[in-house]
C-alpha cells in the first residue's frame, strides 16, 4: 500500500474531509493533523513567502496542493515517487470544486456532508497508486529511472516491458508455446501477475476483452495490459484472434 491518508483542509485548520487507504489505526486525530498542517502551510507562505509542494520524512512523505483557499493533502510511504500524484491532486480538486463548489467558503460544515466525495477520490489515486508500484518494478526490466517512465504512456510501457521479458524468457516461452499455442494468454497473464497486476481476460472465439486493476475498467487504450498482451499477441501471432 504506497498511500495512506487524504485529508481537505480549510487554511484555517478546518478539516474538511479525511480518508484512510490503509487498514491499520489512524494514529493521529486528523482534527489535530489538518490543524497542524495548515499552520505549515501558512507559515511558509505568509512568513518566507513561499508555498510547500512537498515534505518527506523517514517513514512517510505529504504531497500538497492548494487552491483558493483549500489545501488537499495526500500522505504516502516515503518510498513512493510522488511524481505519480501530482496530476491526480489537480484531478482531485477540480472534482471537489465541481461537486461543491461553495466548500472554500462555507468551510464550517460538518466533515460528513464531503463523504460522498470518497468513491470519487477512491477512483482517482487508486489508479495512481497501482501505477507508481508497477513502475517501481518494471524500472528494473526496463533500466528506466522512474521520473523518466512516470513521462511515458502506459501503453508504450506495456509494450517495451513485454519487448524486453519475451527477450530475457525466450526459451521458456517458445517451448510452452510450442507446447500449446493456446496457453499464450495464460503465460503473459501469468508474467503480468508477477509484476503485481490483477488481470481478467473474457476470451471469446474471435477476441480478448482485457480489463486490470491498473485502469480498474476494460479499455481499449492507455491501458499497460492491454499493449502488454497486444505485444505477445504480435510477437506469436494468436492465429484467427485479435485483442480488444
Amino acid at each position: 500500500m504506497a498511500i495512506r491518508e487524504f485529508f481537505i483542509i480549510h487554511e484555517s485548520g478546518q478539516l474538511l474531509l479525511h480518508h484512510s487507504f490503509t487498514f491499520e489505526r489512524v494514529k493521529n486525530d486528523p482534527t489535530l493533523t489538518s490543524g497542524l498542517i495548515a499552520a505549515i502551510f501558512n507559515f511558509a507562505q505568509n512568513v518566507e513567502g513561499d508555498v510547500i509542494d512537498f515534505i518527506r520524512m523517514k517513514h512517510v512523505s505529504f504531497i500538497f496542493h492548494r487552491s483558493k483557499s483549500l489545501i488537499y493533502v495526500l500522505s504516502m510511504d516515503s518510498s513512493t515517487n510522488p511524481v505519480h500524484f501530482e496530476h491526480v491532486m489537480h484531478e482531485i480538486e477540480q472534482e471537489f470544486v465541481k461537486q461543491y463548489p461553495q466548500a472554500h467558503i462555507d468551510f464550517f460544515v460538518e466533515p460528513e456532508e464531503y463523504k460522498p466525495f470518497i468513491p470519487i477520490l477512491e477512483q482517482l489515486l487508486r489508479p495512481a497508486e497501482n501505477k507508481s508500484e508497477l513502475l517501481r518494478e518494471v524500472k528494473w526490466i526496463l533500466g528506466v529511472e522512474e521520473e523518466k517512465l512516470a513521462e511515458w504512456p502506459l501503453e508504450e510501457i506495456g509494450k517495451s516491458c513485454a519487448q524486453k521479458l519475451i527477450f530475457l524468457q525466450m526459451d521458456r516461452i517458445r517451448g510452452l508455446y510450442q507446447q500449446s499455442p493456446d496457453s499464450l494468454v495464460d503465460i503473459a497473464t501469468d508474467l503480468l501477475q508477477r509484476l503485481g497486476l490483477s488481470v481478467e481476460i473474457e476470451s471469446s472465439n474471435e477476441e480478448f476483452n482485457v480489463t486490470c486493476n491498473l485502469c480498474q475498467k476494460k479499455r481499449r487504450n492507455q491501458c499497460f495490459c492491454r499493449a502488454f498482451l497486444e505485444e505477445f499477441s504480435d510477437q506469436f501471432a494468436v492465429a484467427g484472434k485479435t485483442l480488444t
